[in-house]
């Protein structure tokens, strides 16, 4: 399932603990293209428009605008929402990545389909205010992930025990394993 522009641009502020983004929809009038609506956003001190001949449209807009004026950019908000010419720039230069892949759920698909037992999660304690780790362990591997709340540093842990599948092809599904000092079958 894709997030929406609209929908990461929530989840950012409340992840965030800012306000909720302020959407104002106006009806632009043009003889040649019929009803135009522009939709602006405001973040805090950005605000960015997005032009639709939809209101759904140019919200969904708007709201991309404001994620890549904030840095943010995904490729699945560009193909949804189709090429735009005027995009804003980020004046740091660097781009941060919208995570919309969710790792925890493609873990437990391959738990299932080997008939393996699910990932187990715990969250450890972090010295550093503000930083969650979660410890997730599947069959005899245990990968550590990080993240700025609970639900970041669980994904960031599947993501880290994904990666170890891609490195290791999980040689494990193939006959036994070991857990624990116990051979599963």
């Amino acid at each position: 399932m894709f997030k929406t522009p609209v929908s990461i641009l929530e989840e950012l502020m409340v992840t965030k603990r800012q306000a909720s983004p302020d959407y104002s929809v106006e009806i632009h009038s043009d003889g040649i293209q019929g009803i135009l609506f522009k939709c602006t956003v405001t973040v805090g001190s950005i605000q960015a428009s997005g032009y639709a001949s939809r209101k759904k449209d140019a919200k969904q807009h708007a709201a991309k605008n404001v994620l890549e004026m904030l840095g943010y950019r995904s490729e699945v908000m560009s193909d949804a929402l189709g090429s735009s010419n005027s995009k804003p720039q980020n004046p740091n230069g660097c781009i941060k990545r919208i995570p919309l892949t969710n790792y925890v759920g493609k873990l437990n698909e391959i738990a299932n389909t080997y008939q393996k037992p699910y990932p187990i999660y715990h969250e450890e304690p972090v010295p550093i205010r503000g930083k969650f780790l979660t410890r997730c362990s599947f069959l005899q591997y245990v990968c550590d992930g990080y993240g700025y709340n609970k639900k970041d540093s669980k994904q960031d842990a599947a993501r880290n025990m994904l990666e170890i599948k891609l490195i290791n092809k999980f040689h494990c599904f193939h006959g036994t394993y070991r857990q624990n000092n116990i051979t599963h079958v």
